[in-house]
């Protein structure tokens, strides 16, 4: 039967298989006005098809690409699976992204179709139309607010399935011929990577890499029919597609979806589920939710939530390390589960989770030790968009800072001479879109995929993820800097938000350092200092005292070329929206350097 599940195929293809298995089972959930709904199998190639034909009706053919655009819905997945099955390429486009950049992205890759989630994203793209002229259609699944709106481009995302449904009269056999001629060496998506450097590039992935990688996933964490999984981060991201499109298929696991990136937290409690991805910057506001409430609790509990924490992490870092457990240990494990860990792993929505794993950005270790040590069974992940996830730890191997010993099943790798990364596989991408010389540089003629990621082997053979080549610091006196490394010590710290390492060709290492809003408002009301904003915050002394206080401490970890001399709090809000961050939160250090330049050059000055 697994043989009917291999890569070699194309994903429609193997979308009908696990229809025919079980076409009754529950596929996906959705809330619908406060209600989580079901949707089986069956009814999800009904909708896959319908839309697929409505898009044969517009003309979309092989090659052609589709952009979606919007948050995680069921509409994405039909879209995806659609566009794939008459033989084009679906392009996801994150929902943050401004105007601006859904002219790029859609222009670079020529969209024919774009199908968008509202009217805030419609907006957008009727915004761009004009620098668009490969555009055909626009396709809107939530039409509320577009009800006046008179351009010839626009049509709902229900009128194509409608389309579809016409086609599918006349040609019973038409779905089933578009998608018996497609071959696994077809491009299905373009993923365009998060542009920390300058504009994204367009990773191209063949229906055989994805499912290469998906496959691998599923097998090595072993996921089944009875896996439930919460799809919230964006399904444009590479490890999203992986977990919320493709490794269902081949698992049979069901997707539900958050009803808003808003709601997320409450969404993880009611559907509990069993294997969860979380973001570092998921996990930093999850510890830092705990920290505001200990911090405004009563002495006893402080007291207690210390103990239990204490517990927790030495047992956590006896079981990382192999050791036994005595007696007493295990009984000190059960009573801080009961009367602590538990409810935590209930808020955090992660009762039920038997594995966990974090990765997407760089992940601070003490991030992961606080998770295990409240009972979370969680471990960092590493790969890329062009080359998808290859390494992860057995569940009886982690380690804080490390991904593993070894990737996963037919993944070459080593290590260059400079301790870069490379790796080759059948999950590898196929180029960057319209970029051939981007594409050499980046696979070699032998294959091999130079990730741009440092690593370097611990005394146990784990591989620890450094920082990103382009990121290194060179002093003025010639030392090389990590400074991913550094700002994870201080973003462990429940007081900082973000930092970022300042020292490229300069004589020492300086910060700029965000606070953690939520945490540091809470120390300040406590210590009855007046604020209204982030900026009153920022600016104030004794703030100011706190953070230079945690800086202290953490240098003191540090050996003396990586300590942080000088820095500057940051009063605003870093956002994808101003430029800051990429979508997936990533730093632009480049825009960070020139919108801060004054700040950074008093940290130098005399």
């Amino acid at each position: 039967m697994m043989e009917d599940f291999s890569p070699d195929q194309t994903t429609p293809q193997l979308f009908l298989k696990r229809v025919a298995l079980h076409p009754d089972r529950v596929a996906m959930c959705e809330k619908h006005l406060g209600v989580w709904t079901e949707v089986t199998w069956r009814q999800y190639r009904q909708h896959v098809e319908d839309f697929a034909l409505g898009l044969a009706a517009l003309g979309v053919e092989k090659g052609d690409k589709v952009c979606i655009h919007g948050e995680n819905t069921q509409e994405w997945l039909y879209t995806d699976l659609a566009t794939q099955s008459v033989g084009g390429v679906a392009v996801g486009i994150y929902p943050s992204n401004p105007a601006a950049e859904v002219k790029y992205i859609a222009g670079h890759c020529d969209a024919k179709v774009y199908v968008a989630q509202d009217q805030e994203q419609t907006d957008k793209i009727l915004q761009v139309k004009p620098s668009l002229p490969h555009l055909r259609k626009i396709v809107t699944w939530d039409m509320r607010g577009l009800r006046n709106y008179q351009d010839s481009m626009l049509i709902s995302f229900q009128e194509v399935e409608r389309m579809g449904r016409q086609v599918r009269e006349n040609h019973p056999r038409l779905y089933m011929e578009k998608v018996d001629a497609g071959s696994p060496d077809d491009e299905a998506l373009i993923i365009y990577t998060s542009g920390t450097t300058g504009p994204p590039k367009g990773a191209v992935h063949t229906h055989k890499s994805f499912l290469t990688g998906a496959r691998a996933l599923t097998d090595f964490f072993g996921l089944t029919e009875k896996n439930r999984f919460l799809s919230y981060l964006p399904l444009c991201h590479a490890a999203e597609r992986l977990f919320s499109v493709y490794m269902p298929l081949f698992s049979g696991s069901v997707i539900s979806f958050a009803e808003s990136t808003q709601t997320v937290q409450k969404d993880l409690a009611e559907v509990s589920p069993t294997f969860i991805v979380l973001m570092p910057r998921i996990m930093e506001k999850m510890r830092s939710s705990i920290q505001v409430k200990i911090d405004n609790s009563t002495f006893l509990k402080r007291k207690l939530y210390n103990l239990f924490m204490s517990w927790g992490h030495t047992i956590g870092a006896k079981k990382m390390k192999k050791e036994g457990l005595p007696l007493y240990w295990k009984l000190g494990e059960l009573v801080a589960h009961w009367c602590l860990f538990r409810q935590l792993q209930d808020k955090f929505g992660l009762l039920s989770a038997k594995r966990a794993v974090c990765g997407g950005a760089a992940v601070a270790p003490e991030l992961v030790t606080y998770f295990r040590a409240i009972g979370v069974p969680i471990a960092q992940v590493y790969g890329q968009t062009e080359g998808l996830i290859i390494f992860s730890p057995t569940p009886d191997d982690v380690k804080a800072d490390t991904v593993g010993r070894r990737p996963f099943h037919g993944v070459e790798w080593k290590l260059s001479e400079e301790n870069e990364i490379l790796w080759k596989w059948d999950g590898l991408f196929k180029g960057y879109y319209k970029d051939e010389v981007t594409t050499r540089q980046t696979v070699d003629e032998e294959g091999w995929l130079h990730s741009g990621d440092i690593g370097e082997l611990d005394e146990n053979g784990h591989l620890k993820i450094v920082d990103r080549k382009k990121n290194i610091i060179i002093t003025s006196g010639g030392k090389n800097i990590t400074p991913e490394y550094i700002e994870n010590k201080f973003k462990a710290s429940p007081y900082i938000s973000d930092a970022i390492v300042i020292g490229e060709a300069k004589p020492y290492l300086t910060a700029l350092i965000q606070i953690d809003f939520d945490v540091v408002s809470h120390w300040a009301e406590n210590k009855r200092i007046a604020f209204t904003t982030l900026r009153d915050l920022s600016r104030n002394q004794a703030v100011i005292d706190l953070v230079s206080q945690v800086i202290d401490d953490l240098n003191k970890e540090l050996s003396r070329v990586e300590q942080i001399k000088k820095f500057r709090l940051i009063d605003i809000e870093l956002q994808h929206e101003t430029g800051e961050l990429t979508a997936t939160m990533k730093v632009k250090r480049k825009v960070i350097d020139k919108k801060f330049g004054p700040e950074i050059e008093a940290m130098y000055g005399s």
